[in-house]
């Protein structure tokens, strides 16, 4: 193997990887958070929420309350209406709500006991549900104001538009992290991470923002404050219920791992990306990548390297590697 053409791959590969993590990904996903009470309106620890999507793909999540009876989910895809039900013992609630952009604020559940239920008890308050309601239609009114501002470049009158929304709703983590993606993009990385340290300062407890500064470390090359970030993001998922560690958090940490030259660290977490999600092309790409980088210096075979290469390009034949995997594979005997 011409080694020189190995060392020349790699260098161009590691640009493309902080490429790729240069601008936080703000995917159009959507946080569900709530609190769950007794009928005498206490808060009600240790309850079993469990969150079933409705229609073509039912998913279901399940997660607790903590002790002040609240709980929260994040990485909801946009659109999905879910059915909330809350049961300890024998008592139970229910809420229904369509995932908005942002946080969704699930009217607090009331635990009904079987014979309040068998009285036709309302679980939510009209009144209730539709102030919940409109408030998440006018913020995605914002959101799209915003978002179409951010598409024809006008990053100026976005950044107003968010400042202005993050005065008007109180502790709004989505916009600050929106603010971020627009600042990226104006290239003030210094107030990208203001905006996202804020969004920390807001909720301690929500995962995206922490997962975002990893982003952004890891293109500032700031290893050990983004693998600090991402980890606390994953403990953050596992508290809530979401396992810890899903495939764009291994996928995410692998970068940092690799961007910092952490090879052999860096495939064990894409290979974990792999396992959670075997149809994240993106995954086995760099899955392959780390295999033949330590192929390369005597650590395994490059044949190793052949399978997740192949399912990437089998997944993504015209994806953003397809040329890099395809030279790759040209390599292995």
């Amino acid at each position: 193997m011409n080694r020189l053409f190995v060392r020349g791959l790699m260098t161009g590969v590691l640009a493309l990887g902080l490429i790729g993590m240069a601008a936080p990904a703000f995917a159009q996903n959507g946080t569900l958070k709530g609190k769950v009470v007794t009928e005498e309106g206490q808060a009600a620890a240790a309850v079993e929420v469990v969150l079933e999507l409705t229609g073509d793909t039912p998913r279901t999540i399940r997660t607790i309350t903590d002790k002040f009876g609240e709980w929260i989910r994040p990485g909801i895809a946009v659109g999905g209406t879910w059915k909330i039900t809350a049961r300890k013992d024998k008592n139970v609630g229910e809420a229904t709500v369509v995932v908005k952009s942002g946080d969704n604020k699930v009217p607090d559940i009331v635990l009904l006991t079987p014979e309040s239920r068998a009285s036709g008890k309302k679980i939510v308050s009209e009144a209730e549900a539709s102030k919940v309601n409109k408030h998440a239609e006018e913020v995605a009114a914002l959101t799209k104001e915003v978002n179409a501002a951010v598409e024809a470049g006008r990053f100026d009158e976005a950044l107003a538009k968010l400042k202005s929304l993050d005065e008007k709703i109180e502790k709004c983590v989505p916009c600050v992290m929106k603010m971020a993606e627009v600042q990226v993009k104006m290239k003030d990385e210094a107030g990208a991470e203001a905006s996202l340290l804020k969004g920390v300062e807001y909720d301690p407890a929500h995962p995206e923002p922490y997962r975002l500064l990893a982003n952004l470390y890891n293109n500032q090359r700031k290893f050990d404050e983004a693998t600090k970030m991402n980890s606390k993001a994953n403990e953050l998922m596992a508290a809530s219920g979401g396992g810890g560690g899903d495939a764009d958090s291994f996928l995410n940490q692998g970068k940092i791992f690799w961007n910092a030259g952490k090879i052999a660290e860096a495939k064990a977490e894409f290979a974990k990306s792999v396992k959670v999600d075997p149809k994240k092309a993106e995954a086995h790409y760099w899955l392959g990548l780390t295999t033949f980088s330590l192929a390369s210096t005597g650590q395994g075979t490059l044949a190793d390297a052949k399978g997740p290469l192949s399912e990437y390009l089998k997944l993504e034949p015209k994806g953003e590697y397809a040329e890099i995997a395809k030279s790759l594979l040209a390599q292995i005997k």
